[in-house]
């Protein structure tokens, strides 16, 4: 399971985004809850000392979503007759 800390994704997202971040700290981590809550995204918390890293991953179930979202936005149909993620 590949881990990202949210740190490491603003800075991806920065030279995306040549330098202008595309939301606020204090709002990353609210944006993560929801879709933890529903069991698309895992959490595990590191403890480093007096400080708390969180590494956030696509469950299995969120990568499934993911694979069929992508395929539905570009107009692929694949069959998910047998898929027990509806």
């Amino acid at each position: 399971m590949r881990r990202c800390t949210v740190n490491r994704s603003r800075k991806k997202a920065n030279e995306r985004t040549c330098g202008e971040p595309i939301c606020k700290e204090a709002t990353r981590y609210p944006l993560l809850h929801k879709p933890e809550s529903e069991g698309i995204v895992i959490l595990e918390v590191e403890h480093i000392g007096n400080r708390m890293r969180k590494h956030y991953a696509l469950s299995p179930t969120g990568k499934k979503s993911g694979e069929k979202e992508y395929d539905r936005t570009m107009g692929i149909q694949p069959n998910y007759a047998n898929d027990p993620v509806a």
